[in-house]
């Protein structure tokens, strides 16, 4: 791992300029999904900011190291799981502060792999791999899918086909992340038992219960993933 001084900036304004809205959506997720209040507990959230930095800049490091020796979808599914610890730490910290649970494991941080795995390659994978597939065939902009050229692209189409690809794959992603959010919370069940529970007990409303949070969240996210990683990623 060879550091470089434009990468390392490069992974600290991504961490940052996410980290700017995670906590919030964290806290508005886990708020929502416990029926709790969004509001009085906004005071909690600047507490953690340093750690939600320092984790998502190891998140992105991290993922980097393993795009260059794997693939970007390889990378995307590191950045899930990783994302678990990322959302673990602010999730259960809220929990914690919402007597939703008593003590904070640091195991759960990594309980649902799975789930992370594939909420992230979904959320973040499809507009960072496909959104100038995307734009060419709605818009009809022959930009021969070059990632790193936007000289010649129209600015309004890409954001366009970035955003539309955003929006759906969040509602896509979003029932693995209410699952991940909720085992993470629960000592006394199995992955297995906590997830059965979820499904039962919401069914369709995993697919919107605390997303417009996650709206906001991952459009942030794909953009300094457009504006950041891909020139990390370069």
């Amino acid at each position: 791992m060879n550091f470089k001084k434009d990468k390392e900036k490069g992974f600290l304004f991504h961490s940052l300029s996410v980290t700017l809205f995670s906590p919030l959506a964290s806290l508005y997720q886990t708020s929502t999904l416990f029926n709790k209040p969004f509001l009085p507990n906004l005071k909690f959230v600047p507490r953690i900011f340093p750690q939600q930095i320092g984790l998502r800049y190891g998140q992105i490091y991290l993922s980097t190291e393993c795009k260059n020796y794997l693939s970007p979808t390889c990378a995307f599914g590191l950045i899930g799981v990783l994302q678990g610890i990322v959302y673990g730490h602010s999730n259960l910290y809220f929990s914690q502060k919402m007597n939703i649970i008593r003590d904070v494991k640091i195991t759960n941080y990594l309980k649902g792999p799975v789930f992370a795995a594939s909420r992230d390659i979904i959320s973040q994978g499809i507009p960072f791999l496909f959104n100038n597939y995307i734009e060419d065939l709605v818009f009809g902009n022959n930009n021969n899918n070059n990632n790193n050229n936007k000289n010649n692209k129209n600015k309004i189409t890409y954001y366009s086909s970035l955003s539309f690809l955003s929006i759906s794959s969040t509602v896509l992603s979003h029932p693995f992340h209410c699952l991940q959010t909720y085992i993470q919370t629960q000592n006394n069940m199995s992955q297995y038992q906590a997830i059965k529970y979820l499904i039962q007990k919401e069914r369709y409303n995993l697919f919107y219960k605390g997303i417009r949070g996650r709206f906001i969240l991952l459009f942030i996210t794909n953009l300094a993933n457009d504006f950041f990683l891909k020139q990390l990623w370069h």
